[in-house]
């Protein structure tokens, strides 16, 4: 898992751009696995430089939240929407700025990795 931990480092350090629209698929979050019904905020700018950061994901969208009680209850939504969608919650680690998970189904993962830099939170989700 220290892996996650510098890849959680320079998510942090990459949390500077402004956000634009282009999830993977349009209206879902995590490639398609959970509809977003939230409404989080799509930071597309940032996939291509988490991409090159995770080289062994298929896939990478960088999300974004406020750092408030709403989303908390966003991020909330997204890991029990992954467990209802079959995923079982196999690795956890807090981190220096937030939290990383690892989500498995079969042969598939996804990871997640969280980062407050108010009044954000971002979400880099991963996966194979």
């Amino acid at each position: 898992m220290k892996k996650f931990v510098t890849i959680t480092g320079c998510l942090i350090a990459l949390t500077v751009s402004t956000a634009s629209a282009c999830p993977i698929k349009k209206g879902f979050i995590a490639n398609g696995v959970v509809k977003d019904v939230v409404h989080m905020q799509p930071l597309c700018e940032m996939n291509s430089s988490m991409k090159s950061l995770i080289p062994t994901a298929k896939w990478v969208e960088v999300w974004g939240t406020t750092n408030d009680r709403k989303g908390a209850l966003n991020v909330a939504y997204l890991f029990a929407a992954l467990k209802e969608q079959g995923y079982k919650e196999v690795a956890a680690q807090k981190t220096a700025k937030g939290m990383v998970w690892r989500y498995d189904k079969g042969s598939r993962s996804i990871t997640v990795l969280s980062a407050i830099n108010d009044p954000l939170v971002f979400l880099a989700i991963a996966g194979k």
